[in-house]
């Protein structure tokens, strides 16, 4: 919270008033796109992986304002289109048959709407995904077979007044706070499902002149949805928030990979790895992270959030997240 408001929502406010200003462009998409464009959001990365050997010393590495440097690259702009292709035709997403086989840390997320879960393919799947995060897996040895289609629009920095507007709070917590939470406000569905209890007279007259929508009985109340959906206030940009949160993965996956034969990675959050043992080696990422030493007592607080995401193979070995050997069932 500051100052009244969740960070999200005053990073909105923020925004907001900058469309307003016509400071910064609004990206347009219709109700179609912004569908299919909500199968590539999957948020932050968080897991956890391992607990540190015995009387180890722990690692926090940050990184230093993530979210608000992601918010400063390109994007995509103005009108979305949905456009068949079979190749890569610069920045935008792809809805592409794919295949992979990683050992230690895959790349390209599943998200599976009826278990609320985030998967990774080993083997052959299909998905729509940012293409920054594309070039990373095919970096990392995955195959793409087949592009179907992009979703395209055009692309520059539109977000950069926001982050010289935030910039001048000059507090690192208060600017890190408003970036990192702007995704997950940006993510948001335009419409939200409004329902009333009504009793049974209530029921019937509403009924009778026709303003109901679905509706359940729960004892003597009916539970009713309206017949019209209930529209957000707020703007919303589902591809902005996914090719930001595409953004911040390739950076952690970096790091992730920098790191893991040198020490032990115990818990990835959004924007931060947790390791055990020596103080890690990061002179190659010195301007870009904050490593400092950590308790126990933090670590064990992070990973019972995140330890639904655990898997057991058998033997004792754990991954931090759900691999599917193949996803085309």
């Amino acid at each position: 919270m500051w100052g009244g408001y969740t960070y999200g929502a005053y990073a909105l406010k923020i925004l907001k008033k900058l469309i307003a200003e016509k400071q910064v462009m609004p990206i347009s998409a219709e109700t179609i796109i912004k569908r299919r464009l909500r199968q590539a959001y999957t948020g932050g990365r968080n897991e956890y992986i391992q607990d540190p050997k015995p009387g180890a010393r722990l690692y926090s590495i940050d990184f230093n304002l993530m979210y608000f440097n992601c918010l400063k690259t390109d994007f995509l702009m103005n009108k979305l289109f949905i456009k068949q292709t079979q190749q890569f035709e610069g920045a935008g997403f792809y809805y592409v048959r794919y295949e992979g086989h990683f050992k230690n840390y895959p790349v390209l997320y599943y998200y599976n709407k009826f278990t609320e879960h985030n998967y990774f393919c080993n083997g052959v799947g299909e998905g729509l995904f940012w293409y920054e995060e594309l070039d990373l897996f095919m970096e990392e040895g995955g195959i793409i077979h087949k592009i179907y289609y992009m979703v395209g629009g055009g692309c520059g920095p539109n977000f950069k007044p926001f982050t010289e507007l935030i910039s001048s709070f000059k507090n690192r917590k208060i600017i890190k706070g408003l970036a990192n939470n702007l995704y997950g406000r940006l993510a948001m569905k335009d419409y939200f499902h409004q329902y009333t209890l009504l009793d049974e007279e209530e029921f019937l007259l509403k009924g009778g002149c026709g303003l109901l929508g679905r509706w359940a009985k729960w004892y003597e109340y009916y539970i009713c949805e309206n017949l019209e959906y209930t529209t957000y206030d707020d703007y919303t940009d589902i591809a902005a928030a996914a090719a930001l949160t595409s953004k911040a993965r390739v950076k952690l996956y970096r790091l992730l990979k920098y790191l893991e034969t040198r020490t032990q990675i115990c818990l990835l959050n959004t924007d931060e790895l947790i390791c055990a043992g020596k103080e890690p080696e990061l002179s190659l990422y010195k301007e870009q992270v904050k490593v400092q030493v950590t308790t126990l007592e933090s670590f064990t607080k992070k990973k019972q959030m995140y330890i639904s995401k655990r898997q057991l193979l058998g033997g004792g070995l754990t991954r931090p997240y759900k691999l599917i050997n193949n996803m085309l069932l």
